[in-house]
């Protein structure tokens, strides 16, 4: 755990550089350690390809390497792009409504240079009588079904194996997921979106076909919703902030009052708060500064912490396992809080994998106290790893393409090698 400051320190420079408002001197002055860490970080965050863009002169020994993946991220999204242009068109000749969500709306609708954002699968939202008839125009264009649960179904195109996990590439897996409903699940209070993203939804050109987009400002209700959810998860994502900032900008005063009128209709304005105050900090004046104070007023006390914590505390890159207290801010009440503990206490999903991993039936008495009291422990245990977080770390420390592993018993900078 000693690295975590340091791990903190160097993403939160990382985010600001990609923001524009980094110091480039502080980059400059990194020990080959800390070179790695950001390696991680710009893989975890989806940094790659706007570092590229913007020529940061302390990069300068990853120019190559940037370069790279910049093209990679084009080459990938093109695919993305393709397959679901093909799945749309197919969906639309045989009168099925499909409605393009987060990356892919954003992708088309608002990039105007695709390679600058790390996508990872293909979103789409069907109503759920449609639900049947898409699947049937997955499985017709060659997608195989892999899982289906209570929030989507997904599929992969064969052959679904991982060439890197380093930044993006075309070959990598590629995963499409059928959703019927918008809705997350914030500490025992579920929040389901699904009426507010389709009311105002019409059906556009999208590339060369037809599809049923999002209004913008139910495309940034979506956006804040998913972005506040992974906070709660701590599994957020630079690139989630820049899609709000980038919406933010091509926004109406009538978009942002129908914005405004979706969140009093879910009562959202006490979870919205900690993804906007974030995006602020990176990106000032994405919001109109009336719907600022009416969320911060709204936000519960408990909660404006988040406030004033970098991007790094709600990601990968936070390797603390206690994060019983963390989730515990996001209650509203005593049933939310108890409702939390228990899903904390007995996740019967993480159960399950853990049998299937260790080859042994969760039905054993001796296997699941085994399994509860470790979550219990890792939970209350504020100097634990996160087991998912750490091994994604530890295996992209080990595997950094650009810095070789000798250098990271030097603590010395050497960045007049380029």
């Amino acid at each position: 755990m000693r690295w975590q400051p340091t791990i903190h320190r160097v993403t939160e420079n990382l985010a600001r550089l990609a923001a524009g408002q980094g110091d480039d001197e502080v980059a400059e002055s990194w020990s080959n350690a800390e070179w790695r860490i950001a390696l991680v970080a710009c893989s975890i965050h989806g940094l790659f390809p706007i570092l590229h863009q913007a020529a940061v002169p302390a990069f300068r020994r990853w120019q190559n390497f940037l370069a790279e993946q910049y093209e990679l991220t084009r080459r990938r999204n093109h695919r993305l792009l393709t397959l679901c242009e093909a799945l749309l068109m197919e969906a639309d000749r045989r009168g099925a409504r499909v409605m393009p969500l987060k990356g892919m709306d954003m992708l088309v609708r608002f990039y105007d240079d695709s390679a600058l954002r790390s996508t990872s699968d293909i979103d789409l939202l069907v109503p759920p009588g449609e639900l049947a008839g898409v699947t049937r125009v997955a499985l017709d264009l060659g997608w195989a079904s892999v899982e289906e649960t209570e929030r989507h179904t997904r599929f992969v195109i064969p052959p679904n194996r991982i060439v890197t996990m380093w930044g993006e590439h075309p070959a990598n897996p590629i995963t499409l997921e059928l959703h019927t409903a918008i809705g997350e699940r914030l500490a025992g209070d579920i929040v389901n979106a699904t009426d507010e993203v389709w009311r105002g939804a019409e059906r556009e050109a999208w590339r060369a076909t037809k599809a049923v987009l999002a209004a913008p400002s139910a495309l940034m209700l979506h956006l804040l919703l998913h972005a506040s959810a992974h906070m709660f998860r701590r599994t957020l994502r630079w690139i989630a902030l820049r899609d709000i900032h980038l919406l933010s900008q091509h926004m109406t005063e009538a978009d942002w009052r129908a914005l405004s009128d979706a969140l009093e209709r879910l009562k959202g304005l006490w979870w919205v708060h900690p993804p906007m105050a974030l995006c602020e900090r990176y990106f000032p004046g994405t919001f109109p500064i009336g719907l600022s104070e009416r969320a911060r007023w709204a936000c519960p006390q408990r909660l404006l912490w988040c406030a004033n914590k970098p991007l790094a505390a709600f990601s990968h890159c936070n390797l603390r396992a206690g994060d019983l207290f963390h989730g515990l801010s996001w209650a509203r009440g005593l049933p939310q809080a108890a409702d939390y503990l228990m899903s904390v206490s007995f996740p019967v999903r993480s159960a399950r994998l853990y049998a299937r991993r260790s080859g042994r039936s969760i039905s054993s008495i001796r296997a699941r106290s085994q399994f509860y009291l470790s979550r219990m422990m890792a939970s209350l245990w504020p100097y634990g790893l996160r087991v998912g977080a750490w091994e994604m770390f530890g295996f992209l420390v080990s595997a950094s393409p650009v810095v070789s592993r000798r250098s990271t018993r030097r603590t010395k900078a050497i960045h007049l090698d380029a």
